[in-house]
């Protein structure tokens, strides 16, 4: 036979031959294929899951060569074809001998052999099982006992080839002939009701007497042979025929790149470079090979298992990736990378060479990134020209009224690579929520600290809907896969309580994994060592990092408050008015926009439609204010509806809203006084259950309270109509826009209640210096007295990054995460290996595209992602410093000035204790600039005290003490400090370089109180060009790489605008400038408006002799005020302990002439202080040897 034969008859062909044809294509030009989603890969999979819905398969041998390898002439196998492959839009090679052919011949007969021996009453019982299951599944009507099912002959299968010589109908799509049957739910049974009509598709005769002088006919034979099986569902599903074309579940996965090279090869057992113990040893030793199902991608390998298909390890690419071919009796590839040494074994040597020209190709091409040395030593290249605009809480444009409460920085998208930051708390977690809530496919997290109770919007106006673990959990039952990476602690030194975050999440749903990392084993050496990286991740599209852990006591904006106590006031832009001229009409819009939001969904989502409950277009879900409130949202409709709203604005006085019965009364009496007759005339009422009175209710009302929903709904039509276009992006990026837009106009309906709640709930009102955390297991109880301690603020900066970039930040998590999970939980099968999504696809949708284009404030910026890790951290063969690499670099090419903002200040020059170079670059810097007559300035943000809890001079405050001790060592005691040795050279070196802190005050119940602002951030900016954002201290922990785990990014601005530099013009990076301005802004107490038409000061010129001594001045200034004031620690007039007694108990202006207090507090310019160089400088502030602090090894506070 030489044509595939297709007919209509049902008679003399086995039932496994019949195809499923649903389109018509011809054999070069295949259909519109389909896509296997990203989120499927963690899906239970079967045979049929590998393909493309509606895609066919096209297969065709394109070369025939003579194997001259072989002195002996075998007819069989003598020859090698060379087969190219498509499927949609992957394209692929393979090569194969005549015995691969007959092998599969020999395979489908088996197949069909065991499929004829089945007995008949058992195939009509798997029909009624799979029938059963369909009328189950829905897509039905309710209501009908019978439901018609049209049956696909052959296996459920995804992919719906075309058959060649297939008949179409008017519209040129494939006529589709099936059998129609009737499920009698009632017993169970099937009936024929129509007869059953199905192409039947053949196999063309197999050429098993190879006639040599015939070549070319056998292979035009082959093709047609190998064409007809994968065009029959049951037969391209068998294992041997993904086998014969190299195709998983894997090959055609939407976000992992173009089909590379597949296949089985044997696996030698060992060669991680992780913690195993002798028992692991023994077992990798004694282990025989096992066969694997390898497959190769443009960044890294990997492989499952045959059985269940289940990952068991992903090998990246990365700059100690290497391989080799040594040709045995059975040739072996050796792959290494830094994290494991991966030995395989191929059945013959044309597959081992296919497997080594593969790997060559992937190197040089894809791969050739991650191989190379990069900034710095990074493991990651640097991303030019991506465009970003950051964005300052406390500095609005005009415009961006419109997008805050979207993203509050996405306003500046013009190309594929955007970034952005936030200063604060604030604006990063409410940024965060709205970014979760876009989240299609995955949300990595990882951190040093995480509390699943937080709110990352606050006020909690909207109950507990932007509460972190309600966030997870809801995607997690969205079916997004949520990976947590929790740091573990030691429990002795540290009351994080990581136990608990990790078991509140993992009950939340079972899509949500955790895990803790390190094991604290003896011998590992990961004592004194921690994950210290902040991550957010969504879809490895979107990337948050920087110095902010999603936990108690982060959350803050610029207002920096001290005091919380839940107070309730109303704008005056947008309240009841409680006037008797306020109309009932206008009261009652009034208070609508009170309501709470009303989301639209389907009443089918809700409940099913009968006779008892009609089922209805639409339903309001009304989501109540309080989360004092302890009730579930409910489904209202119809009248009921307008009861369940009437009785919440009843009852509106419970949470702070004006008693809305009294508004009604009032509106009520000056109606009686007015016209007694029209108020009577007005007919429909609302009965109150309280005290039964009545009030109007007119459709005016209705119309008015449920105006709100009128967006919704212009949104469900423009998605129905598809007004929201995407662009061809990443499948998950594809529904970022039509979420964003939801958010945009959910959040831009303002409630009109402020202060309506505590801001810091329970635990989140934290002081870390007056008392540690405690009893993290009762979230919502207060461990400090709000009414006699103030919180300590806390002012931090993170960065927001997009597309490749947060791919880049996502290959650090994954690699992080399969480590651990290699470590801890290798066969655990319900916590998967995790695998990185391919680079060639990473645009972001148009929505942010057009914000930028209308703002006109893009900016282009290159980016590196920098870190710190090594072989406990990240299982791999190297220590990369990266981080500390950019710093050094920086400081030692700085022309104009350094600005720094840390939470540590830990480095000596000369020192055999601490040994990263921080100090000794500033050192050479300042030294270089005052020998060749130079102005430079070194601006340095820091803590006036570190975040440990204790009182200076009691065993209680050792760690505080520690660490201040190493502190003072690092600026100005001992012979290895910085200032020391700079003034050996330069008379005053605080022309050079100034260390400031920050300082607020308050008024807590009528008593005045000031706490230090603690600097988290971890920031420098360079000559207004460069800035480094991330979670790294200045600190060895930090620096030097095989201690704490960090990440950071490096930016580079490649856009300028004209500013001053020392007095002269000078091209600033746009990016660096306004961050370094508006950071200057909010520690001088510029950033509102009003402050900066007063003030004179120019925070432009940043090195100019005018603005060093105005910030020295102001800052000093600041630092007497408070100190009269308050009698603030530290303090310069403090030289050792005793004198530290006698400070505390002194008596300060603010507690004996508060006139005179507050007036000096007016004179303050911002929260910018000097920090105090000579507080307990004759005291000795090393940890007591009897201490558990003083026991511990130095490099636990360096």
């Amino acid at each position: 036979m030489s044509e595939l034969d297709c007919s209509s008859s049902s008679t003399s062909t086995s039932d496994d031959e019949k195809c499923d044809c649903s389109i018509l294509e011809e054999s070069s030009s295949p259909s519109e294929d389909g896509k296997l989603m990203f989120s499927s890969l963690y899906d239970k999979q079967t045979s049929q899951d590998c393909y493309l819905a509606n895609t066919p398969i096209t297969a065709k041998i394109t070369e025939v060569a003579e194997d001259g390898g072989s002195g002996i002439f075998n007819a069989f196998h003598s020859r090698v074809y060379k087969i190219e492959l498509q499927h949609g839009k992957y394209r692929w090679t393979i090569f194969r001998r005549y015995k691969d052919f007959f092998s599969l011949h020999n395979r489908i007969l088996l197949y069909r052999a065991k499929r004829s021996l089945i007995p008949t009453t058992r195939r009509r019982r798997q029909l009624q099982l799979s029938l059963e299951y369909d009328s189950r599944g829905g897509g039905g009507e309710g209501g009908n006992t019978e439901s018609q099912v049209l049956l696909k002959y052959g296996y459920e299968n995804r992919s719906q080839i075309a058959a060649v010589d297939q008949p179409t109908g008017d519209n040129g799509t494939a006529v589709m002939h099936t059998a129609s049957l009737k499920y009698n739910k009632s017993d169970g049974t099937v009936e024929k009701s129509l007869k059953r009509k199905k192409k039947h598709c053949r196999l063309p005769s197999f050429p098993i007497w190879p006639l040599h002088n015939r070549a070319d006919n056998r292979k035009e034979r082959l093709e047609k042979y190998l064409s007809a099986v994968l065009h029959v569902p049951a037969y391209r599903n068998l294992q041997e025929t993904r086998e014969f074309i190299e195709v998983s579940r894997f090959s055609f996965v939407s976000g992992l790149g173009g089909k590379n090279k597949e296949g089985y090869l044997k696996k030698r057992p060992g060669g991680r470079l992780t913690y195993g113990g002798v028992v692991r040893c023994c077992a990798e030793l004694m282990a025989s090979w096992q066969y694997r199902w390898v497959f190769l991608k443009d960044s890294y390998l990997a492989y499952v298992k045959p059985e269940g298909e289940d990952l068991r390890a992903v090998m990246l690419l990365d700059p100690g990736f290497h391989f080799k071919l040594e040709m045995h009796q059975k040739p072996r590839l050796i792959i290494e990378n830094l994290n494991r040494t991966l030995v395989l074994k191929s059945k013959t040597k044309e597959n081992a060479i296919e497997w080594k020209d593969a790997l060559e190709n992937a190197i040089e091409v894809s791969g050739k990134q991650w191989l190379q040395n990069h900034d710095f030593g990074s493991s990651f290249p640097k991303r030019r020209n991506v465009y970003g605009r950051w964005y300052c809480f406390f500095s609005f444009p005009s415009f961006v009224c419109l997008y805050d409460s979207i993203f509050f920085i996405l306003y500046f998208f013009v190309s594929i690579y955007p970034l952005g930051r936030f200063v604060d708390g604030k604006s990063y977690m409410e940024n965060l929520a709205n970014m979760l809530e876009l989240a299609k496919e995955q949300i990595f997290i990882t951190g040093w600290w995480l509390s699943p109770e937080i709110y990352l919007k606050r006020p909690a106006a909207a109950g507990r809907r932007w509460r972190l673990d309600e966030i997870l959990k809801r995607k997690a039952e969205e079916g997004i896969r949520v990976y947590v990476l929790l740091y573990k602690e030691v429990e002795l030194a540290l009351g994080i309580n990581s136990a608990y975050s990790k078991r509140i999440l993992q009950q939340l749903h079972a899509n949500i994994k955790v895990m803790r990392h390190p094991d604290h084993l003896p011998g590992s050496g990961v004592f004194l060592w921690a994950h210290h990286e902040k991550l957010v991740i969504i879809d490895q599209n979107i990337a948050f990092v920087g110095g902010i852990d999603l936990c108690y006591g982060r959350w803050d904006d610029p207002k920096h408050r001290l005091t919380d106590f839940g107070s309730v006031s109303f704008g005056s832009a947008r309240h009841a008015s409680l006037t008797e001229e306020k109309s009932l009409m206008s009261a009652m819009r009034s208070m609508s926009k009170m309501l709470p939001v009303v989301q639209m969904c389907n009443a089918g989502l809700v409940s099913q439609p009968s006779a008892e409950n009609p089922p209805e277009q639409s339903s309001a879900v009304v989501v109540k204010h309080c989360a004092e409130l302890e009730i579930e949202p409910e489904v209202v409709a119809g009248e009921e509806r307008e009861r369940r709203i009437v009785r919440f604005l009843r009852s509106s006085s419970r949470f702070g809203l004006p008693n809305f019965a009294n508004l009604l009364m009032k509106h009520k009496s000056r109606m009686q006084r007015n016209s007694a007759a029209d108020c009577k005339q007005r007919g429909s009422q609302v009965l109150s259950a309280d005290d039964g009175e009545t009030v109007d209710d007119t459709a005016k009302r209705r119309k008015s309270l449920f105006a709100r929903i009128a967006p919704w709904m212009k949104l469900r039509r423009a998605v129905e109509e598809g007004d929201l276009k995407c662009e061809n992006v990443d499948d998950a990026a594809m529904c970022y826009e039509e979420k964003l837009t939801c958010l945009q106009m959910e959040d831009d309906t303002d409630p009109g209640l402020y202060g309506c709640g505590k801001l810091w709930i329970g635990k989140d009102y934290a002081n870390f210096i007056y008392k540690d955390f405690t009893e993290i297991n009762l979230p919502y109880n207060d461990f400090i007295d709000r009414r006699q301690t103030p919180r300590m603020p806390w002012h931090d900066i993170a960065a927001v990054v997009y597309c490749s970039v947060a791919r880049d930040l996502a290959r650090h998590f994954i690699e992080r995460w399969n480590a651990c999970k290699t470590e801890k939980a290798k066969h655990n099968q319900r916590i998967p290996y995790l695998i990185p999504k391919s680079y060639e696809k990473v645009e972001m949708p148009h929505i942010f595209h057009k914000i930028a284009y209308k703002c006109h404030i893009q900016v282009a910026v290159s980016l590196t992602v920098i870190r710190s890790c090594s072989q406990w951290s990240f299982g791999s063969n190297m220590v990369e410093d990266s981080i500390h690499r950019a710093y050094v670099h920086l400081i030692k090419n700085a022309k104009h000035y350094i600005y720094i903002e840390n939470q540590f200040f830990v480095s000596l020059l000369n020192s055999n204790d601490v040994h990263n170079s921080i100090a000794k670059a500033l050192y050479d810097r300042i030294l270089q600039a005052y020998n060749d007559k130079e102005t430079f300035r070194v601006y340095v943000m820091m803590p006036l005290l570190p975040g440990f809890e204790g009182q200076l001079g009691t065993t209680g405050g050792s760690a505080l003490q520690a660490v201040l001790h190493w502190t003072y060592c690092s600026l100005c005691k001992g012979p290895n400090s910085l200032l020391f040795n700079l003034a050996q050279h330069i008379e005053d070196p605080s022309e050079y370089i100034v260390f400031c802190s920050l300082r607020t005050h308050a008024t807590l119940m009528e008593k005045l109180v000031s706490e230090i602002i603690y600097i988290h951030s971890k920031l420098m900016i360079v000559d207004d060009l460069f800035t480094i954002i991330g979670s790294a201290n200045i600190n060895d922990r930090s620096m030097l790489g095989k201690r704490d785990s960090e990440v950071a990014i490096y930016v580079e601005d490649c856009e300028f605008s004209r500013s001053s530099m020392n007095g002269q013009l000078y091209q600033a990076g746009r990016f660096a400038f306004s961050l370094r301005t508006d950071l200057f802004a909010e520690h001088l107490g510029l950033s509102d408006t009003s402050a900066k038409r007063k003030s004179k000061l120019d925070v432009r010129d940043p090195v100019s002799t005018e603005f060093f001594t105005t910030w020295k001045q102001i800052a000093a200034r600041n630092a007497d005020i408070f100190e009269k004031v308050f009698g603030c620690i530290p303090s310069n007039s403090v030289k050792n302990f005793v004198e530290l007694k006698q400070y505390k108990k002194r008596l300060c202006l603010g507690e004996f002439d508060l006139l005179r207090a507050r007036t000096l507090l007016e004179q303050l310019n911002g929260n910018l202080v000097l920090f105090p160089m000579k507080f307990l400088c004759q005291s000795d502030l090393s940890p007591s040897p009897i201490t558990k602090e003083g026991l511990a090894p130095s490099s636990l506070f360096t």
